[in-house]
């Protein structure tokens, strides 16, 4: 049994962390958790019976009493703190999971991949989606070759600013969009190209200038010879967030949210019958999808890949191999991070 150590107990970590590692049986035990608000690490301890708490105040680790207790550490706070947090606890040879984005600081992703190597620790970012059910049909129709030859990929993320979001977004480099990028960064490697490239950027800014999120961003990039496109409204009046590969014989089409995947065929000299052919296959996709997944969110067991994420974590701790986190260790990490400065660069430029 691998024994980890929650560092941070936000809203990700009770409505995903949690439950994804309660579906994995006794293969791992969280031992302990720790937040700046002892609260609310007690008040998480008690529903999920953690034996442990404490209440976190420095980025050393040297204030939590059950660190030397535990394998492996999730750090799962603000993202101000991953990189400080990621090397006290790699220090203390432990194994880290640590929640997109990798780092803020370059340098300090750079010194936490080394170190991590020179000890032999896992070090793993949290990439989920690539491996949640949508994407893994996805990916399964690439590698069937249904989609024939990608010939570009696309990104419309719609953003409801008045929905639930965390109090520090606006204290980040182009705010939201410095927290949520990593999703597309990552599946635009995984899916169309690890040689991703930035090629332009353009923001407008927010309608309440006290933000630091952009009102619409677009970026185009190139993942070797595909050309990408990614179109964010963080203005809009609801959340939708889709990913689109456009292949020679079809499209495929994921639903983030929802989970569903969409494949559609070329439609030929969209005549009648394949305009209504495409319309009847995208509504049964999406009801068949809406069936599969609606109750399993219902009862909070629509894991959007963490479940995968954690199987790998726990596989790479087991066998003291990184191949089980190849795509989303360290380096995978730092790669997207550096995907993101080149945007915020060229968007505030």
């Amino acid at each position: 049994m691998i024994r980890l150590g929650i560092i941070g107990g936000g809203n990700i970590v009770r409505t995903r962390h949690l439950a994804a590692i309660a579906s994995f049986g006794s293969r791992i035990r969280v031992a302990g958790i720790s937040d700046t608000h002892r609260e609310r690490a007690d008040d998480l301890a008690r529903r999920h019976a953690i034996a442990r708490t404490a209440a976190n105040a420095d980025t050393a680790l040297s204030d939590v009493p059950w660190m030397d207790d535990v394998d492996a550490v999730l750090v799962a706070t603000p993202p101000f703190a991953h990189g400080q947090l990621v090397l006290a606890a790699l220090e203390r040879g432990k194994h880290v999971l640590v929640e997109k984005p990798f780092v803020l600081d370059l340098d300090e992703g750079r010194r936490a991949i080394e170190l991590a190597q020179r000890r032999g620790l896992i070090l793993a970012v949290n990439h989920n989606f690539q491996y949640s059910r949508a994407f893994t049909n996805l990916r399964a129709d690439l590698e069937r070759e249904r989609l024939g030859t990608i010939g570009s990929a696309y990104s419309l993320q719609l953003s409801n600013d008045q929905r639930r979001l965390p109090a520090w977004s606006e204290r980040l480099p182009l705010g939201l969009f410095y927290d949520e990028s990593p999703h597309v960064f990552y599946l635009l490697r995984a899916f169309a190209g690890r040689d991703t490239v930035l090629r332009s950027a353009y923001c407008v800014a927010p309608s309440d200038p006290r933000k630091s999120t952009p009102h619409t961003l677009d970026l185009q990039l190139t993942s070797g010879a595909v050309p990408a496109s990614i179109h964010i409204d963080f203005e809009s009046p609801i959340c939708e967030w889709t990913f689109v590969l456009l292949g020679e014989r079809g499209l495929g089409c994921v639903d983030l949210f929802r989970d569903i995947y969409t494949y559609l065929p070329h439609d030929g000299q969209h005549l009648m019958r394949e305009v209504l052919a495409t319309s009847g296959l995208a509504t049964l996709a999406h009801w068949r999808g809406f069936a599969q997944n609606g109750w399993s969110y219902v009862r909070h067991r629509l894991y959007y890949g963490f479940d995968r994420i954690y199987a790998n974590f726990v596989n790479a701790v087991e066998s003291g191999d990184p191949s089980h986190v190849a795509a989303h260790d360290g380096a995978e990490g730092l790669a997207v991070n550096l995907l993101q400065h080149a945007a915020v660069e060229s968007a505030s430029g």
